[in-house]
Formats: structure tokens, C-alpha cells, sequence
């Protein structure tokens, strides 16, 4: 079984001590970082040094750049704004280059976090310099930092240490299967962690619950998060299935929900839960491990196109969230067709809402950022025409 991906940092070089700031200069580096540093090879965390601007092909030393005036990191990748040099000369494609250069290192990798040097115009994360080569701050982020954020990278500068070792060093979080006595709790957790999410309100405490009662569940993946005696996330699995071309049926596993309460998110906490439970799904001997869910975080995680193996949805569409992470070499391989989720999934508004009368009362909202995102997923799906070559080989 191919294990779960170790842990990744993605690290400015430059704070790792290679000589590639724009000055050519190599700072000896705080005690604060080199400790950091250590706790980090310590917990097996991969540093993954990138340096945007020599990727992008500027040379060592270079002269110093900034966006320009009025303009931000956004205005820079969206074709609206340039950076360029005390000088004036132009040097947005190279700071591009580098962000995607960035980023498919973080890919590659599976880094869900990266370090990046305070206030560059590529890799600031909180303020960069502001046009004028005066040293004036102003809140925002570089090319770099942006182009991560965007891609669901979380990003942190040297100078919040404090706040990205909470997040990389949860020694203080337990993961453990769930008992009856945190049933209550998990439900809570998903209900918290997805209200208003991806619809108003949320159903997938509800989907738990009824997931516990059937034949399809699997007990030994029902796992949940804990610190300090409060369960803080939560994630289950269900069998489900492929109902493949050729007319028979393969077993495979549905993932989720899963869920961490939202002052909770950020620190890593998912990707823990997840990747110990795919070990144990893994253990267990099953194929594979299907979901529907944001490819900008499962991708990290592992988890590919479900459309690269041929495999579509049950309404035989392709459909970008529903991806699959294999348990073992040549899992899938020769297996094309339809994946069908249990049913305990199919959950109505009002079968929701009835639930929900149990639980103190919230508001539901429409139009939220995730329920937009959806949207835009269900207007890309596409049905499937059976002699199409479109698809990859895997």
C-alpha cells in the first residue's frame, strides 16, 4: 500500500541559507528559526527550499523589485498589475514563472504550508513594500504567497513562528477511534465545521448519524480529533461502490464526512485525521478511497481525478470534486465505470431541517464562498460520451 504522504514545508530558501536574496547577502539566521528548523526535521516535516525569483530566471544579485504602485498580487496574476525594478524595467513574467514554479513544488510535494520571507513582493505574506523603493510597508501579500493562498497553501512569514508552530507541532491533539460517548459530539463538529458551507445550513451531521445505523459503515475508520477532553474534528467512511463497464460491481470506500470545528481549522488537524485513517483503510485491505470534495485541499492529501481512471459519477458524468486515492499499486487499474455512494448520503431539505430541530437554532445564509465554488463545479460537469479519448491513461 503506497503510505500517506510525510508531512511537507514549503521554506524560502533564503531563510534556509542560501544565498539568494536580490543583495546576494546571506544573514546568519535567528536562533528562533534554527530551532524551528530542528523541531521540524525532529517531527519528519520535509523543508522544501524555493526561491520564486531565481526560479523564474533572475539572477543573484538582481535589483531590487516591488509591485507597482495601487496595484496588488492579485492585479499581478490576474494580468493587471506589474512588479518591476528601481529601474523600471519589467519583471512580472519572471515573478509569475516563479509563483507557479512555487506552487507546483507544493503540489509535488503535498506541502499544505510554507514559510515564506517577510514583506518580498514574491513571497510576503502579510505587508510588502509599496511601489516607491522608499521602504513604506503596506498590508498584503506577494506573487508568490498569493498564487499558494489561492491553491489552499496555507502561507506564514518568519516573523509567526509562534502561530505556524500550533499549527505543525499538535502533539497536544489525539487521534482515536470514536465510542458512543463522542457520537454527539462529532455530529456537533460537522455541523459547525459546515454550516453555511457548501449549502445553507448543513446536512451532514445528519448523514453521520444515519451512517452509524447502517450495514455499509465501517467502525474501525470512525475516528475523531481530541485535545483537552473536547473533540475538535471527526471523520467516517461508508462502503460504497463501481459499478463498472463491463456489468460487475468492486467494493471501494467512501470518505467523510469529515469535519474540525472552526476554531480548530487551520493547524492541520484534517490532514492528520485523514491520512491516519487512509493508513488504516489501507490496513484493512480495501482498494480504494472515493470522495466529493475541494480538489485544492484532497489533492494534497494524495487523492487524484477521479476522471483519470475513468471512473464517473453515479449520473455517469464527469465531475471534478469526486476523486479517489488508491490503496495500493494498480488498485483501479482496467476498472472504468460508474462510482455509487451509499444512499445514506441522499439526504432532503427537509429530512435536513427536521434534524436539525435537536440542535440550537442558527442562521442559514445563501451565497457563501463555498456554495459559489460548488456552483461553478456543477455548471463544469460533463456527461459522458462512452467512445471519448479524452481521458488519460494511468
Amino acid at each position: 500500500m503506497p503510505k500517506p504522504p510525510r508531512n511537507a514545508l514549503l521554506v524560502s530558501a533564503c531563510l534556509l541559507g542560501e544565498c539568494c536574496r536580490y543583495d546576494a547577502k546571506c544573514p546568519a539566521a535567528p536562533e528562533a528559526l534554527k530551532t524551528f528548523f530542528a523541531r521540524c526535521r525532529q517531527a519528519d516535516i520535509a523543508l522544501i527550499p524555493v526561491c520564486p525569483e531565481c526560479a523564474g530566471g533572475l539572477p543573484t544579485p538582481r535589483p531590487p523589485a516591488e509591485i507597482e504602485p495601487g496595484k496588488s498580487a492579485a492585479d499581478v496574476l490576474d494580468g493587471m498589475g506589474r512588479v518591476r525594478t528601481v529601474a523600471v524595467d519589467d519583471v512580472t513574467a519572471a515573478y509569475v514563472t516563479g509563483a507557479h514554479a512555487a506552487l507546483k513544488a507544493a503540489l509535488e510535494t503535498r506541502a499544505e504550508t510554507a514559510l515564506l520571507k517577510a514583506k518580498s513582493p514574491s513571497c510576503g505574506s502579510a505587508e510588502v513594500y509599496d511601489g516607491t523603493f522608499t521602504r513604506r510597508l503596506k498590508p498584503g501579500k506577494g506573487v508568490t504567497a498569493e498564487l499558494l493562498t489561492r491553491n489552499g497553501v496555507a502561507v506564514y512569514s518568519e516573523n509567526a513562528l509562534h502561530t505556524l508552530s500550533e499549527r505543525l507541532f499538535s502533539a497536544n491533539v489525539t487521534i482515536r477511534r470514536a465510542t458512543p460517548a463522542d457520537y454527539a459530539a462529532a455530529e456537533n463538529v460537522l455541523r459547525e465545521a459546515f454550516w453555511n458551507c457548501y449549502a445553507p445550513g448543513a446536512s451532514e451531521h445528519l448523514i453521520l448519524h444515519r451512517m452509524r445505523a447502517s450495514a455499509g459503515f465501517v467502525p474501525k475508520l470512525d475516528l475523531v480529533a481530541e485535545t483537552g477532553g473536547l473533540i475538535v474534528a471527526s471523520v467516517a467512511f461508508q462502503k460504497g461502490s463501481i459499478v463498472c463497464d463491463d456489468g460487475h460491481k468492486v467494493e471501494v470506500l467512501s470518505l467523510g464526512p469529515v469535519g474540525v470545528l472552526p476554531a480548530y481549522q487551520k493547524r492541520g488537524i484534517a490532514s492528520r485525521l485523514i491520512r491516519e485513517a487512509l493508513t488504516h483503510a489501507g490496513n484493512l485491505g480495501f482498494r480504494a478511497v472515493f470522495l466529493c470534495g475541494d480538489p485544492l485541499f484532497y489533492r494534497r492529501l494524495g487523492f487524484l481525478p477521479a476522471e483519470t481512471f475513468g471512473i464517473r459519477t453515479a449520473e455517469n458524468t464527469w465531475f471534478e470534486p469526486l476523486q479517489v486515492f488508491p490503496l495500493f499499486p494498480d488498485a483501479l487499474k482496467g476498472l472504468t465505470g460508474r462510482y455509487v455512494e451509499d444512499s445514506v448520503y441522499v439526504v432532503t431539505e427537509a429530512e435536513a431541517l427536521a434534524y436539525d430541530q435537536d440542535f440550537p437554532p442558527k442562521k442559514r445564509v445563501t451565497g457563501t464562498p463555498g456554495q459559489k465554488r460548488v456552483e461553478a463545479f456543477l455548471k463544469r460537469q460533463r456527461p459522458y460520451v462512452p467512445d471519448e479519448k479524452s481521458r488519460p491513461e494511468h
